[in-house]
């Protein structure tokens, strides 16, 4: 399976007015090998492919064990697929993930359909131990954040 640029670094490189040869290239973190080019993708065979519109088969080929997706490979994944800037991307990002966090902490469920649903749990007050002292010690009572995923995510997952 050849290696080699995505069609996100190309779109970079126009973007900016120089071609991959002008420029060296620092490695990116995850190297994902090129489908053919005019042919469908993974996920939607039949399909013709054209730059971003296979984000499916990206998605799958970037979660096949090469480590955890962090905040920053969102952001870089939005800003490819809808064609918006990385701060639009970023701003995006930030927007739902605040949405979610106040709305949990105002006690309200976010439930996303297909995806799952970010709650509240409360925690009792229990007694717990110093492990370097064996003394007793009381753990206050408090409320953590949950997700529950929908079973379009769970299937996904479990191929």
């Amino acid at each position: 399976m050849a290696l080699g640029h995505t069609d996100t670094d190309a779109i970079v490189y126009a973007m900016r007015g120089r071609s991959p040869i002008d420029q060296p290239v620092s490695m990116p973190r995850h190297r994902h090998p090129t489908p053919p080019r005019n042919t469908g993708c993974a996920a939607f065979p039949d399909t013709a492919r054209s730059i971003g519109a296979c984000a499916v088969w990206r998605h799958q080929v970037a979660v096949q064990g090469e480590g955890n997706m962090n905040r920053s490979e969102i952001v870089s994944h939005i800003a490819a697929e809808t064609s918006a800037s990385r701060a639009s991307a970023e701003r995006m990002v930030a927007t739902v993930f605040s949405t979610i966090a106040d709305a949990l902490g105002r006690d309200e469920p976010v439930i996303i359909a297909g995806f799952g649903k970010f709650d509240v749990r409360s925690r009792a007050a229990r007694q717990g131990r110093n492990p370097q002292t064996g003394e007793p010690v009381a753990i206050p009572a408090s409320k953590v954040p949950s997700f529950k995923a929908a079973k379009a995510l769970r299937d996904a997952v479990n191929g």
